[in-house]
């Protein structure tokens, strides 16, 4: 395959039963001896609908604290392995991706291989389809050429440098050496190489693009009080954090009633609904969590965080009885003097607070 200029992916499932701190290294060798373009290493997924999710939670192997967002075989297992835990997997996942690019260097490099080996394989062919097909894999070296000094300046080490230079001695036999526009292409590759490589350092390598909302035909209370989803559960249910709009303490202000669970998802949305409504309307809000019956994590925390600049026209209603409320509430207190926490009972709620 790889002789006509087709790129392999090979795909590999960790975590397996039979696999063991020792014998799964030898997976990664076998995956890393067959030198493919794309190196995909998996962790065993049990997915709900699946007889291998029917059979683990029968035996209780699920783990109940691992969120459904991150059943995605990328991050931790989410069941229990009788060789790994979870952060050992993340390690040995991570590790063996490494072990591919310290070895057989980027992908985008190994295609650029596949192709021109396949440009040089399939031009001693007459036939008029694979002469077709000869010359598209001409116009795709042609593109790749150009990329090849970039990477060079980004490889992890000697060996991925050696298999380079060996690619790069490849194209040079089949079209000479670069022309002028090549050239040129490969500096503007080497700018936008620096870039992001600086942005990588600084920012990381997780990136979230930002998310454009549009709303129709819904008034500003009505957009207010929507229901909020949450995360994703095992049990393909999810978390919901309903509004429910009740009369206004004194003129000028809101009151919400929140029901259920708080976590991060639905948190962020009740910031991006607060801070609509306080730049179309100069009232404050009061939010009543004394009907709520959990908050995950830190999305309180969060919440009251982003909403820094609105912190004098907010008002916290809150019960002990809220599961994991107590703790947070009081470092929030002690964190943020702006905002008003204030504990639930009925004396309290029937007084006309004040900001």
């Amino acid at each position: 395959l790889r002789n006509h200029g087709v790129s392999i992916l090979a795909s590999s499932i960790l975590f397996q039963e039979h696999h063991t701190k020792e014998n799964i290294w030898k997976e990664v060798e076998y995956m890393k001896n067959l030198r493919p373009d794309f190196a995909q290493f998996m962790q065993l997924g049990p997915l709900p609908q699946t007889e291998l999710y029917k059979e683990y939670k029968k035996e209780g192997k699920l783990c109940s604290d691992i969120p459904y967002e991150e059943w995605h075989g990328q991050h931790r297992i989410w069941f229990k392995h009788p060789d790994f835990s979870g952060k050992e997997s993340q390690k040995i996942l991570r590790k063996a991706f490494e072990i591919d690019f310290l070895e057989l260097g980027p992908s985008v490099m190994r295609m650029s291989d596949t192709l021109i080996t396949g440009y040089k394989y399939t031009k001693k062919y007459t036939d008029p389809w694979k002469m077709k097909r000869c010359e598209n894999l001409k116009e795709f070296c042609k593109k790749f050429y150009s990329a090849i000094d970039v990477m060079k300046a980004y490889l992890p080490n000697q060996k991925t440098k050696e298999l380079a230079r060996e690619v790069e001695e490849k194209y040079k036999e089949m079209f000479g050496e670069k022309s002028f526009q090549q050239q040129m292409l490969t500096k503007a590759g080497l700018g936008v190489a620096f870039v992001e490589n600086l942005k990588l350092k600084l920012l990381g390598d997780v990136r979230q693009p930002s998310t454009y909302f549009t709303y129709y035909r819904k008034s500003l209370l009505q957009f207010l009080t929507a229901p909020l989803k949450g995360r994703t559960l095992p049990d393909m249910s999810f978390n919901f954090l309903e509004l429910k709009l009740k009369e206004n303490l004194t003129d000028g202000r809101l009151y919400l009633e929140l029901h259920g669970i708080m976590d991060r998802i639905n948190g962020r949305e009740l910031y991006l609904k607060m801070v609509n409504y306080f730049k179309k309307e100069n009232k404050s809000i009061c939010l009543d969590m004394t009907k709520m019956t959990q908050i995950e994590d830190d999305s309180l925390e969060r919440l009251v965080k982003k909403l820094k600049d609105f912190h004098s026209r907010i008002l916290f209603y809150y019960s002990k009885k809220i599961a994991g409320a107590d703790d947070i509430i009081n470092q929030l207190k002690a964190r943020y003097e702006n905002i008003s926490f204030v504990e639930y009972c009925h004396e309290t709620c029937e007084k006309n607070l004040e900001f």
